[in-house]
């Protein structure tokens, strides 16, 4: 003669616990909107199907509580694929990205952005609901997306007087000798790791290997070329590239390589080929 109230519970739950039992007294009384959004609550982000089976509401009903829920925006399309979750829960999790962003950028104001993975870490969330949180708030201006990294909107890696003095210093360095600058470990004695950090994160240095820093303008250059000379020759040789810059053979095979791992060129005996036309 029993009613049952939570057909999906999920878990065992203590038998006397408060908050259980206020959850169960809604289900008695509640209106099918009040057990379909407890239902979403209770799964987190779902597809409608999901939150309609678990609350145990006969279909017809609980797709109009679900309608309702949504028209009032209670619930919402995380990735506008059917992907639903409470609107507080949304809230709650936007609030938490955008603090943790505000705090990583005062702790670590020579970084351009946090990696993306180190935030969905720290949410606890998976990888659907983060990707989609961070396109929202990328669409209502809240944060940029750059690459594998996000920042709160407008955020700049800002350098102080002396420090833009100890880069600028640095960099005519690679202006001098642009196709054999200093290298990576050179670059760190001259003005510390995390200046150097700095200027390969926010573009201005291209790291290709452990060792072997460029500027990014003169990688650019380099790599057109290469792209260009293969179009012409049908490959190149680390030597061709070496004495077309009068590099270095340490410096050539850097841009090789990494040209290689990034997918533009594919090695072939001593030749390089355009991976793809």
């Amino acid at each position: 003669g029993g009613q049952v109230l939570d057909p999906h519970p999920g878990k065992r739950h203590k038998r006397y616990n408060p908050n259980r039992l206020e959850e169960l007294e809604q289900l008695l009384v509640g209106t099918p909107v009040d057990i379909l959004f407890q239902t979403a609550q209770k799964l987190g982000a779902s597809s409608l199907d999901e939150i309609i089976k678990a609350s145990g509401l006969e279909k017809e009903q609980a797709e109009d509580a679900a309608q309702q829920l949504i028209n009032r925006e209670a619930l919402m399309d995380l990735n506008g694929k059917g992907l639903f979750l409470p609107a507080d829960r949304v809230t709650a999790l936007t609030k938490a990205m955008k603090n943790d962003l505000e705090r990583f950028h005062q702790e670590n104001p020579l970084r351009p952005g946090m990696p993306r993975e180190q935030l969905k870490s720290q949410l606890g969330v998976d990888a659907t609901v983060f990707d989609a949180l961070a396109a929202q708030m990328a669409k209502e201006g809240i944060l940029d997306e750059v690459g594998a990294k996000l920042r709160i909107k407008g955020h700049k890696v800002r350098f102080t007087q002396a420090q833009q003095e100890q880069i600028s210093a640095l960099l005519a360095q690679f202006d001098s000798d642009p196709y054999a600058p200093p290298s990576y470990k050179q670059s760190v004695d001259l003005i510390g790791e995390d200046l150097v950090t700095a200027l390969v994160e926010t573009g201005e240095l291209i790291q290709l290997n452990e060792e072997v820093l460029l500027q990014q303008s003169i990688f650019e250059e380099m790599k057109s070329a290469v792209i260009a000379y293969i179009q012409e020759n049908e490959g190149i040789t680390l030597a061709e590239l070496r004495d077309k810059y009068n590099t270095s053979r340490k410096y050539a095979l850097a841009v090789l390589e990494y040209l290689d791992q990034t997918g533009v060129t594919v090695r072939k005996g001593d030749i390089r080929k355009l991976r793809r036309k």
